[in-house]
């Protein structure tokens, strides 16, 4: 992806929201905190686990994290559960 398109990205980013397409295939906004389901056992959180993202961060290169109470994840670690249709 070119530079220009990653600085073009940034200016939509907000700490405090993610874009989530939903299973209808429909675009919504989920604002913080929003509720997510872990996938596997963690040290800190068992599968099913229902914990809340407290803010959401960009790596360096681009990547989506998730800070739960204190401590950056990786969105492959959980499920995004979103109740809007």
């Amino acid at each position: 992806m070119p530079e220009e398109e990653i600085i073009s990205f940034k200016q939509y980013y907000s700490p405090n929201r993610i874009l989530v397409v939903t299973f209808f295939n429909k675009l919504i906004q989920l604002h913080c905190p929003f509720p997510v389901s872990f996938k596997e056992n963690t040290l800190e959180y068992k599968k099913n686990e229902i914990v809340f993202v407290r803010k959401t961060g960009l790596t360096k290169s681009g990547d989506y994290v998730f800070k739960i109470n204190n401590q950056w994840f990786h969105p492959k670690h959980f499920n995004i559960l979103c109740y809007q249709l």
